[in-house]
């Protein structure tokens, strides 16, 4: 199929909190932090990167303490770039103001086009083990440490993510590292000399510890063991199916519906459509349900905190009713003349994220139209997927892509002028004389490699076909065997007309590869009967070496092009040896090159 129809990305995830204190570390598919969450240990700055959905529209972002929902004074600087995972926020954090020990929530603020204005939440981000210090101030000199090793083990089945460990009070100046934990593992922690209550977190609600914290003391060079035993048992969950039933222009990203506080056992959010359905599953237990990715522009009914009950093995059912702005409509339709002509297109508004799969989309076929539902605001609309034998009209009164102004409860028009041309074909063979004659080439009509143009393998005594529309087109014949050459012009220009076939046929003369003849001569009793040759020049990772085998008695030839070459003899008896270098290597220019390996048994 020729339409290339992207998917629309199903929902932006992101973590929710555990506790009101304690956020669940996001899954890897969801909108987080790389490594997270991401740790001031008394830092003057903090840098971390984001990874996720939706990170094209985010242009400021602010920080809020988990438990008390107080901002934080911040300056941003803030890069996007793509990275191994996709789009991916680089972020350089500065404190403009006190922030108290505990886990904040980042707070992405988007704009869409047309201006709407919405934020992107991820609970626990960061994470600020010691305040961070003030610029001015001189560090604190290091000193001697000791190490505090945590080991946890788990029995039952184990949680999907992994444990936190924290160290109380926090190390001014060695980084409490490590605070993550396998269920089934251990970590150490550099830490200054003194008394520590260490507590292992992010515990799903499935498993229960022996005993919450541990108070450790430090001594220096010296390396205390602290041990927590963890058990956990199979629970089966409820579901919670949320719906988000919208009046006036849907938005393009879904919703995100959080549910708090997490078992840390399941996914924590889901996407929801605007008019369709989501669903959380938890263990049995209280949880509040919110709602989150709302456009600035939409607002969500009271009550946009719900609080349910789950059941085992029961479905609730959560709906929360939200009012957008009234919608206007982009009504999009195509012409198109000229023969062969495409009758079949995609409408793009706005750009498309590849590798979220986000596009807003509508198919359009010629004598119908395709429809757009959109706030309010300026958009631009494309028309894509076009015949290589037709083209879009843009001059500067009808551009592709148009930018188009939407007004609430008015329908806007555009019409797309699309011109065809005749299609015809062009036939390319390579007849080709002489010894050792090349096998395959490749004929490439167009502008390759810097412009459009289409590249075909084809055997030499063969012919091949391009359907092109009707104009002039360089034909060019490539990979051709160094000991070929083509009789005439390479490239050639020609012109394929609308009802006929423009024949194109280079002619190839090949003359004979110079030969390496290699020999054993062998001496000696107990000879050995055959050897093996080894052109290890050709050797290729995929396709291994090139080799043949040699009677002790006999010669074999290898084919070679003008060049210098290693050879080397194998699978020789432990009782023989070769006389004299082994590889070897030789110089070819034309003709026979006899390469000899003397070997002497006994």
């Amino acid at each position: 199929m020729r339409h290339l129809i992207p998917m629309l990305m199903a929902a932006l995830l992101a973590a929710c909190a555990g506790d009101p204190s304690s956020p669940p570390e996001p899954a890897a598919n969801q909108l987080r932090v790389i490594n997270g969450p991401a740790t001031c240990d008394a830092c003057d700055a903090l840098e971390f990167s984001v990874a996720g959905p939706g990170l094209d529209k985010v242009i400021d972002v602010s920080l809020q303490n988990h438990a008390t929902g107080a901002e934080v004074g911040t300056s941003a600087e803030i890069r996007h770039f793509v990275g191994d995972s996709g789009l991916v926020l680089q972020i350089k954090l500065g404190f403009e103001g006190s922030a108290p020990k505990g886990d904040y929530d980042l707070r992405l603020h988007t704009v869409e086009i047309g201006g709407a204005q919405s934020s992107l939440n991820i609970p626990g981000a960061v994470r600020i083990i010691a305040p961070p210090r003030d610029p001015n101030a001189p560090p604190p000199p290091p000193g001697p440490t000791g190490t505090v090793r945590v080991t946890a083990t788990t029995t039952g089945p184990l949680p999907p993510l992994t444990y936190g460990v924290s160290v109380d009070p926090c190390d001014p100046v060695y980084a409490c590292s490590g605070r993550d934990i396998d269920p089934i593992g251990s970590v150490s922690i550099q830490l200054h000399p003194g008394s520590y209550t260490i507590a292992l977190t992010n515990v799903p609600a499935n498993c229960t510890l022996a005993q919450h914290s541990v108070t450790a003391t430090v001594v220096v060079n010296q390396t205390v063991n602290v041990s927590f035993a963890v058990s956990c048992v199979v629970v089966r969950g409820g579901s919670i199916r949320i719906t988000a039933p919208t009046t006036g222009a849907l938005p393009r990203s879904p919703y995100e519906a959080i549910v708090s506080p997490c078992d840390l056992a399941h996914p924590c959010s889901t996407g929801v459509p605007a008019g369709g359905t989501g669903t959380i599953v938890q263990v049995p237990g209280n949880y509040t349900v919110s709602l989150s990715n709302v456009p600035a522009t939409c607002t969500v009914a009271e009550p946009r905190t719900v609080a349910v009950t789950v059941t085992a093995d029961q479905t609730l059912n959560v709906s929360f009713s939200v009012t957008c702005p009234p919608a206007g409509t982009v009504r999009v339709r195509a012409t198109v003349t000229g023969p062969n002509p495409d009758e079949h297109f995609i409408v793009y508004e706005g750009p498309c994220d590849y590798y979220y799969y986000e596009c807003n989309f509508r198919e359009l076929i010629v004598g119908g139209s395709a429809e757009f539902s959109l706030v309010p605001g300026t958009y631009s609309i494309a028309l894509n997927d076009v015949a290589q034998n037709c083209s879009v009209d843009a001059s500067e009164d009808m551009p592709n892509p148009r930018t188009v102004t939407v007004v609430a409860n008015i329908t806007t028009e555009i019409t797309f002028s699309v011109t065809c041309l005749a299609m015809t074909t062009i036939r390319v063979s390579a007849p080709t004389t002489g010894p050792d004659a090349d096998q395959y080439y490749r004929a490439d009509v167009g502008d390759c490699p810097l412009g459009p143009c289409d590249a075909r393998y084809f055997e030499a005594g063969a012919t091949i076909t391009f359907d092109v529309p009707v104009g002039t087109y360089t034909v060019r014949l490539n990979d051709i065997a160094s000991n070929c050459s083509v009789n005439g012009s390479n490239p050639v220009s020609v012109t394929a007309s609308a009802g006929s076939t423009a024949n194109v046929a280079f002619q190839v003369t090949c003359t004979a590869l110079p030969v390496v003849r290699v020999t054993a001569p062998t001496s000696g009793t107990n000879r050995d009967a055959s050897y093996t040759v080894v052109n290890e020049t050709t050797c290729d990772y995929y396709y291994g070496c090139d080799q043949k085998v040699l009677p002790a008695a006999g010669a074999v030839e290898f084919k070679v092009t003008t060049g210098s070459y290693v050879f080397r003899l194998i699978d020789i008896a432990a009782n023989c040896t070769v006389n004299g270098p082994n590889p070897r290597t030789v110089n070819v220019v034309t003709g026979i090159t006899d390469l000899v390996f003397p070997v002497t048994c006994q």
